[in-house]
């Protein structure tokens, strides 16, 4: 029951901080969006390539195989 309470309140008082600094908080979204999808696609091709090179060097990352 404390959780329940604890949880409403802490929702509660997002969303008026939300509401009240919603101008803020596109600013600071318009500066971190566009960092992480930067960052994922770096991750992403990374991924790509290591899974291209082990598919060159007979090695499998999937299934469990060559462990």
């Amino acid at each position: 029951m404390k959780h329940l309470v604890v949880g409403a309140l802490l929702s509660l008082l997002g969303l008026v901080g939300l509401i009240s600094w919603w101008p803020t908080f596109g600013l600071v979204m318009r500066g971190v969006l566009p960092f992480t999808l930067l960052l994922f696609g770096i991750v992403g091709m990374y991924s790509g390539l290591r899974r291209i090179s082990g598919a060159k060097n007979g090695t499998s990352s999937e299934g469990g195989e060559g462990r």
